[in-house]
């Protein structure tokens, strides 16, 4: 999980002098290798491709991981959609 949560700093980082989303989706993407069920990861790496601007890739990867019976009524991971479906990155809040 440590891959995932580093990309996650590097995409979803309120502060940009922490973002970087090249890193993120190469740290999301080696996470979802070693995990490739992970609904959680997915939401990662749909974060790290809105950070790069790929926001096909983005919503993608954010329907992927809302397929998990878990997550489908998740607000926040529905909001992320929104987001993504709208051009807009998400930013975490610490």
């Amino acid at each position: 999980m440590g891959y995932a949560l580093r990309a996650g700093i590097w995409a979803t980082c309120p502060d940009a002098n922490f973002r970087n989303g090249k890193k993120a989706v190469a740290s999301a993407t080696k996470a979802l290798d070693l995990d490739p069920k992970n609904a959680i990861v997915m939401n990662v790496l749909a974060s790290a491709y809105a950070e790069t601007g790929d926001f096909a890739e983005a919503v993608r990867w954010q329907e992927q991981a809302l397929m998990d019976p878990q997550y489908r009524d998740n607000a926040d991971m529905q909001r992320r959609l929104e987001l993504y479906r709208n051009k807009m990155p998400y930013r975490a809040e610490y």
